[in-house]
């Protein structure tokens, strides 16, 4: 779903309520199982800066899943995303 110019996506929750989260990006790694989305809630921390949150997307089901990610893959993701900047 494309909202002004922003991704959106409409995500379950695990209590089945719905939320839509703006898609920062989204990427693959060499294997094509290793999936991220990066995107927000447009939520704020304390000192102002938007939350972003990492996911795995699972695909194995009739709907995509989002999978909560390993320290490693964390890293991983983070390292992308610096080159990502790095590039622009």
């Amino acid at each position: 779903m494309e909202k002004d110019n922003e991704r959106v996506l409409r995500i379950i929750n695990e209590d089945k309520t719905t939320e839509e989260v703006e898609v920062i990006v989204e990427f693959r790694f060499k294997d094509p199982k290793d999936q991220f989305i990066v995107y927000t809630k447009n939520e704020k921390c304390g000192e102002g800066n938007v939350i972003v949150y990492i996911s795995k997307v699972d695909l194995k089901e009739s709907l995509p899943t989002l999978l909560n990610v390993s320290d490693e893959e964390y890293e991983r993701v983070i390292n992308a995303l610096h080159e990502m900047i790095a590039l622009n």
